[in-house]
């Protein structure tokens, strides 16, 4: 299932902590039932997106080092025989 993110057509309060804004977005995967879908308010979802942008990008150099016993198979692993 996908997630989704659903402009927000009826007045609802942010579920974001203590944030106090008017909710402009829902995000939900396609299977989430109606009173499980997080209500965002614009500033928060930006906010939100920011940290996962700078999340992924400190995670994404991944080192080509494995764990005892494990073989490495990633990319820049190659074929050397």
């Amino acid at each position: 299932m996908k997630t989704q993110l659903i402009p927000l057509t009826v007045k609802t309060q942010c579920d974001n902590g203590r944030c106090r804004n008017r909710a402009e977005y829902i995000v939900a995967r396609e299977d989430t039932p109606v009173y499980m879908q997080l209500h965002l308010c614009g500033e928060c979802l930006k906010t939100i997106a920011a940290l996962a942008k700078e999340t992924q990008a400190k995670s994404s150099p991944r080192s080509n080092k494995t764990k005892k016993g494990e073989e490495n198979v990633g990319a820049d692993s190659g074929s050397r025989r």
